[in-house]
């Protein structure tokens, strides 16, 4: 072997070294970037269930008790017409939009806000009381029951599940023939 260079052989072994240490590189670039989609897509994904839960807590606190034998509650599976106080009634509607499902609330003085539900197969409301969960309130049964929660559901998955706030009187007794808190004064 000669000091004067690199024969041909060589330089092709160089050069098939250094293509195959860049498209190693290129696959490795490939591969980051689609790993930092689906973590954005996640992060997207908990952002908006987040702001889902908070938007129907902060909507639901407005919602007085609703009891099954008062009436005043229009449901379904897909809308919710309950009570908010001072004769004023809110509203809960799932629509389906170009971009998805949405959730779109209104209280009780007109405001209106809507929240995206991301990709859903197609979901529904569901009622939830002392005694389970129901697709529809009130249940189509005899006893008083009072309404606890509303869920938002995907297929069997909640998406988010908003309490309904019980107020009490502050000092009371307690009415057990109609199961409710008096106001003693």
């Amino acid at each position: 072997m000669s000091d004067d260079g690199y024969t041909l052989a060589e330089a092709l072994a160089a050069i098939v070294m250094i293509g195959l240490a860049i498209g190693g590189l290129a696959q490795a670039a490939h591969v980051i970037g689609r790993l930092q989609e689906r973590s954005a897509a996640g992060v997207q994904a908990q952002a908006r269930s987040l702001a889902l839960q908070q938007g129907l807590d902060r909507h639901l606190q407005a919602i007085e008790p609703v009891w099954s034998d008062r009436g005043g509650a229009q449901t379904s599976s897909r809308s919710a017409v309950l009570p908010c106080g001072h004769g004023a009634t809110c509203r809960l509607d799932l629509e389906r939009s170009a971009d998805g499902e949405r959730l779109n609330l209104r209280d009780g003085r007109g405001r209106q806000r809507s929240l995206a539900l991301g990709p859903t197969r197609r979901a529904r409301f569901e009622y939830v009381d002392d005694d389970g969960v129901h697709e529809a309130w009130p249940p189509a049964v005899v006893p008083r029951r009072t309404l606890r929660a509303i869920a938002v559901v995907d297929g069997e998955r909640p998406l988010a599940v908003g309490r309904i706030w019980q107020v009490q009187p502050g000092p009371c007794v307690f009415d057990s023939v109609s199961g409710e808190c008096r106001s003693a004064l």
